[in-house]
């Protein structure tokens, strides 16, 4: 599901698959029932935000990226040709594999890349 437009009350979505034409309706009537304002939600043909999956694989993917350029990583490439990496855990990423907006740094880049110390003295707590 693709967030178009966010401006409550109103939310446009699009769906990369064929989305029931009652989608729309259901999700209002499930916003009203568990909120204080009145929801309107429309399906759109507009692309809108890339899905949270979509921007964990590419969190993911530069992760990797950052992390195969570092000297450390190259160097026992060098040693063990053919070697690679296996998948990579990004603890300072959120529940949904993105970056945390508490996190205070000159890039987000530079965020997984921080040891546990140096992220504890740039985080907000």
């Amino acid at each position: 599901m693709h967030i178009v437009k966010f401006e409550p009350p109103l939310i446009e979505i699009r769906s990369e698959v064929k989305a029931p034409h009652v989608l729309a309706k259901q999700l209002a009537a499930l916003l009203n029932e568990h909120s204080d304002r009145l929801w309107k939600v429309v399906l759109s043909d507009s692309l809108g935000v890339s899905t949270l999956a979509e921007q964990q694989a590419l969190q993911t993917q530069k992760d990797m990226e950052r992390l195969t350029r570092q000297p450390f990583i190259q160097e026992i490439f060098k040693i063990f040709p053919g070697a690679q990496l296996g998948e990579f855990v990004n603890h300072y990423l959120d529940e949904y594999g993105l970056y945390p907006e508490s996190i205070k740094t000159d890039s987000k880049e530079d965020a997984s890349l921080l040891t546990e110390n140096e992220y504890d003295d740039n985080s907000d707590e």
